[in-house]
């Protein structure tokens, strides 16, 4: 094996290991903001549904 070969094998581990990391990282990063637009969403949808609740029922109060 010559030097340059077993440069590049080592550099290749290398690169692979961080990419992994890299790769791991980003998906948790969108969990958190899957669970952060999951969690925006049902707030809004319970809103919409408490409101409408209040319009049906004819107790639609105005808040200042």
């Amino acid at each position: 094996m010559t030097f340059s070969f077993l440069h590049a094998v080592v550099r290749g581990e290398k690169i692979r290991k961080e990419y992994a990391v890299s790769q791991q990282r980003h998906r948790a990063a969108v969990v958190i903001q899957r669970h952060i637009k999951s969690t925006i969403c049902g707030k809004k949808y319970k809103d919409m549904h408490q409101a409408s609740i209040m319009i049906q029922s004819g107790k639609l109060e105005f808040c200042s």
